[in-house]
């Protein structure tokens, strides 16, 4: 039996309430999603704007589109997020 662990992008955000938790999960990836991948889950067109946007996300930066907060992490498979 293979005891791998997998690794996956996982991309979660937080509107803009205060009763959110931070780890809403909305998509996850094998592999590193690319710009357009990222814009489709976030229901935006790709231009100069949220290709930047998609830039700091893929270099770990959590960013703001509109009245929500995106981030995208490398987690392990099956790991509850939120753990210490």
């Amino acid at each position: 039996m293979d005891n791998k662990i997998t690794k996956i992008w996982a991309l979660f955000c937080v509107y803009n309430e205060y009763n959110q938790p931070d780890n809403n999960l909305i998509a996850w990836w094998a592999e590193i999603p690319n710009k357009e991948q990222l814009c489709n889950v976030i229901n935006v067109i790709l231009n100069e704007y949220t290709s930047k946007l998609c830039d700091d996300l893929l270099n770990g930066k959590e960013v703001r589109y509109e009245h929500t907060d995106y981030r995208l992490n490398f987690i392990n498979e099956g790991k509850i997020i939120g753990d210490s």
